[in-house]
């Protein structure tokens, strides 16, 4: 599995504040603390609130227009983009403005990598005919979005709004089954 804590940004470019992550544990089964770019530090609570991992970010990647940028595992950024970019939630013209802007490519670009973490095999057709080792491919598609920060407070505001909306749908399904 993807080590989600492997945040990769230089130390030291931007200011950074602690955010203690709690979507997974590590080693010592403690809830990391990691250090993330102060002007997205909000942002990045909010995805973690919402369930979804973040492998990278920086607040002003210089190598792509000093663009906001978070790194995502495949199954995260999905998660992410519908949240960000749900047509159907849009109620008010800044919603369905950034859903347009998404769909068109105006102002986010994702870019695609893939992950293996295999060790490569040097032997390849010798050990696959050793029936003792199993073979499989453990690969994961590696997203990088690049968003213009004038975006950045929309982003933020869906984000807290589908943590809300979240939130009162599990306590109303809490509150109207049998829990007493």
């Amino acid at each position: 599995m993807l080590n989600v804590s492997n945040h990769k940004e230089p130390q030291g470019r931007h200011k950074e504040v602690p955010l203690t992550c709690t979507l997974f544990t590590d080693n010592d089964g403690k809830y990391p603390v990691i250090m993330i770019d102060e002007h997205i530090s909000e942002l990045i609570t909010e995805i973690w609130i919402a369930g979804i991992r973040t492998t990278s970010c920086c607040e002003s990647d210089v190598e792509h227009n000093d663009d906001i940028h978070i790194q995502f595992i495949s199954r995260d950024y999905i998660k992410f983009m519908t949240i960000i970019a749900d047509y159907d939630d849009a109620r008010d013209e800044n919603d369905t403005f950034l859903y347009h802007k998404i769909d068109n490519d105006i102002g986010f670009t994702t870019r695609f990598n893939l992950i293996d973490d295999n060790m490569p095999v040097m032997d390849f057709w010798d050990d696959f005919k050793d029936q003792k080792f199993k073979h499989y491919c453990n690969m994961e598609i590696n997203c990088n979005l690049y968003f213009n920060k004038i975006y950045y407070e929309q982003v933020l505001q869906k984000m807290i709004k589908y943590n809300k909306t979240k939130k009162e749908k599990e306590l109303y399904e809490y509150l109207t089954f049998d829990h007493f």
